[in-house]
């Protein structure tokens, strides 16, 4: 597609920043509501979303990305029983899958044998207690988008996936292949999946492979593999001129 004009990518991050000005209202009156009832010191408040959103970066304007502004999301937790819980924010990264485990230790310890193996996710309820070792995440000045050192948790990373559908009515594979414009795979079945991407974000890079799908499964062969990205975000926190630019994140890839 073509770049949106100055004008029109004005209105639409103002139209994006009012509509979050909004919706941060509206989270201050359902927790004001519960701050005023018996049961506010006895909650487990949670706020998360499932995507993030690209406002022109990477010259993309959706949530249809394996980048950082589509995959990094809010993950904030209110555990007011514990004694070390403060409001800060930790530089360890977590996952969405974490959830289930880290809130079952929070609101119901005893219960914590009793999880299934099966259930995917990591405990991350110390960095709610404040644990992580990880530190805050730098605020003001030119602090970059990843903070500070790794947590001491083990696992410092998080997996992300995102299909990739040909435009349909092209038969010829290689003309398919150029025609990307509406390849989000919306209302597809999995079968239907042409290309599965899967991203995998540490503290200081991003590896992404997309693959052939084949029907029900990724084909993790050489021959499957149609890309390779890899990004270096140790810059993320330097106060280098040329990283003052929102848009220069994730922009060079050093496969």
């Amino acid at each position: 597609g073509h770049p949106m004009p100055r004008a029109d990518a004005a209105v639409a991050r103002r139209g994006a920043a009012a509509a979050i000005t909004h919706l941060d209202g509206c989270i201050g009156e359902v927790l004001a509501a519960l701050d005023a009832s018996p049961r506010a010191n006895t909650t487990l408040v949670v706020f998360t979303s499932d995507h993030g959103y690209h406002y022109g970066e990477q010259g993309s304007w959706s949530k249809h990305t394996l980048f950082e502004a589509a995959t990094r999301v809010p993950f904030l937790v209110r555990a007011p029983w514990l004694e070390t819980h403060a409001s800060r924010p930790v530089a360890t990264i977590v996952e969405l899958i974490d959830l289930y485990r880290t809130i079952v230790t929070l609101v119901a310890p005893d219960a914590v044998g009793r999880v299934a193996d099966a259930v995917r996710g990591r405990d991350r309820s110390r960095l709610v207690g404040g644990g992580g070792g990880g530190g805050l995440v730098g605020g003001g000045g030119c602090g970059g988008l990843v903070g500070g050192g790794g947590g001491d948790d083990g696992d410092d990373d998080a997996l992300s996936a995102y299909p990739r559908c040909y435009e349909k009515g092209y038969a010829d594979a290689a003309a398919r292949g150029q025609l990307w414009s509406k390849s989000d795979c919306g209302e597809v079945v999995p079968a239907d999946i042409d290309v599965m991407g899967y991203s995998l974000r540490t503290r200081d890079w991003r590896y992404t492979l997309w693959l052939r799908w084949a029907g029900d499964h990724a084909d993790w062969s050489e021959k499957g593999t149609l890309a390779v990205e890899l990004y270096d975000l140790r810059r993320s926190g330097s106060c280098d001129a040329d990283f003052d630019d929102f848009d220069d994140f994730e922009r060079e890839n050093v496969a």
